[in-house]
């Protein structure tokens, strides 16, 4: 069992062939007796579970004392929930009937198809949390090519970072009001944790959240939290080093068959 950070420098090379698939989505998500991985970085107070940079060849079982396997159900349904949810109820069916989601309320939705960026963020009073859920593209071939061949450099808070521009785009269109909207929840529930999840490609744009929120409100760093699900690598060493000096939990979990987490198989 190797761990990943959250921007792995395996050298992995994929099929061609094999890019264009769709992977299962619960192959990637909830797999975690099996071949899945957590792979955790940051986070003081007792909550780290690794060393704040986790390089590649680092092992850290599913029974780590420092991993919350609860709590990695319980994101990985909100994960699955933003390919579902359609409606400001929280009826989606098997992903919002998932233990530990009841109460949960839905508080906005976007969808914006051009790119392919969709999701939402909630309420859950009995965990005290608020979900910022991205969701993943629906067909994976269709974002490989164009993200794993434009960079640009983001954030400005991180000097020499780059990250895809396909994953930026998707999360720039719509994150004033998503911003917005969880600083306003965070001020009316000053004790609940802001958590950031996706699946695949939504987990790229939920790490590209966690940074944003970091730099424009460093106050809130010590509310947030990041688990992603089937994560491509999003930016490249720059990024992740900027991202493991950023002191929140994050969990990566992946499942060993993935190929979308090698992704893309350069210089990142």
């Amino acid at each position: 069992m190797t761990a990943l950070r959250m921007n792995d420098k395996t050298g992995f090379k994929p099929n061609p062939s094999s890019v264009s698939k769709r992977f299962d989505l619960w192959s990637s998500i909830r797999d975690l007796l099996g071949g899945a991985r957590p792979v955790a970085s940051g986070g003081s107070n007792g909550r780290n579970v690794a060393a704040s940079k986790l390089e590649s060849g680092i092992t850290l079982s599913a029974n780590h004392p420092g991993i919350d396997k609860q709590k990695i159900d319980l994101y990985a349904a909100y994960s699955g929930a933003a390919y579902l949810v359609d409606s400001d109820t929280w009826t989606c069916g098997i992903q919002c009937s998932r233990p530990g989601t009841e109460g949960t309320v839905i508080k906005y939705r976007w969808s914006i198809p051009v790119v392919t960026s969709r999701g939402f963020i909630a309420l859950n009073p009995n965990k005290k949390i608020i979900v910022v859920s991205f969701r993943g593209s629906a067909e994976f071939g269709d974002w490989v090519e164009d993200f794993t061949t434009s960079f640009v450099d983001w954030p400005r808070s991180g000097a020499g970072t780059q990250v895809g521009m396909g994953y930026l785009e998707g999360y720039q269109v719509a994150s004033p009001l998503i911003m917005r909207t969880v600083v306003e929840l965070s001020i009316g529930y000053p004790d609940y944790t802001i958590v950031a999840t996706g699946h695949s490609l939504g987990g790229a744009r939920a790490s590209m959240f966690a940074a944003d929120i970091s730099a424009k409100y460093p106050h809130l760093l010590s509310r947030l939290e990041l688990y992603t699900y089937g994560q491509p690598k999003c930016g490249d060493m720059g990024f992740a080093d900027y991202m493991d000096s950023l002191d929140f939990p994050k969990i990566r979990e992946v499942n060993k068959a993935d190929i979308a987490p090698h992704l893309p198989s350069a210089d990142w």
